[in-house]
């Protein structure tokens, strides 16, 4: 079932291997959302929203976002320790709230959509690929110096919408049309 936390309060779940939500889990104010998955394990969104309004959420881990899962985040300091990664086929996953997603183990995109809606910021840092798939909506995708992003795959990519701001190293393998984005 739903889990929503207001006026700053605070949860934390832990686990010894995978993490798995598939309802939606919310705070608001300036509360905080704590995932620590260990043994190498992930935080796997499957269904639902995660999100914070004006707090901060924290993944010690991977975070595997699935299609039709929304991440939405208001606050400025939420962090993945690991990869965030995008598991969809034909599907969407969302990246909303305006907020700021540090993934320091960087970005797996092979297929479907991320969608960012309002101005949310994805701040990379480690070793991103994006093989399939697009991104849409008006975002910020921010390479971090010593980052590293592998542009390739059998399909065309599509940055539709939003910016590719590189202060790291980007590797094209193929061909890119970037359509209304601009890389900065």
């Amino acid at each position: 079932s739903d889990l929503a936390m207001s006026n700053g309060s605070s949860v934390k779940f832990e686990a010894l291997h995978d993490i798995n939500l598939s309802a939606n889990l919310g705070v608001s104010g300036a509360g905080t959302i704590a995932l620590q998955s260990g043994g190498g394990g992930s935080v796997n969104l499957l269904a639902g929203t995660l999100s914070t309004s004006a707090g901060s959420l924290t993944v010690n881990g991977n975070l595997i976002q699935t299609q039709g899962s929304v991440l939405s985040l208001g606050g400025s300091s939420n962090t993945i320790t690991g990869q965030y990664q995008i598991n969809n086929t034909t599907g969407t996953s969302t990246l909303g709230g305006g907020g700021v997603l540090q993934a320091n183990g960087g970005i797996k995109l092979t297929a479907g959509t991320l969608s960012f809606l309002g101005n949310s910021t994805l701040k990379l840092g480690g070793a991103s690929s994006w093989t399939g798939g697009q991104i849409t909506g008006s975002g910020v995708i921010d390479l971090k110096p010593a980052a590293i992003l592998n542009l390739n795959g059998p399909t065309n990519l599509s940055l539709n919408g939003g910016t590719l701001s590189n202060s790291g190293t980007i590797k094209v393998d193929f061909f890119i049309r970037p359509f209304g984005s601009y890389l900065a």
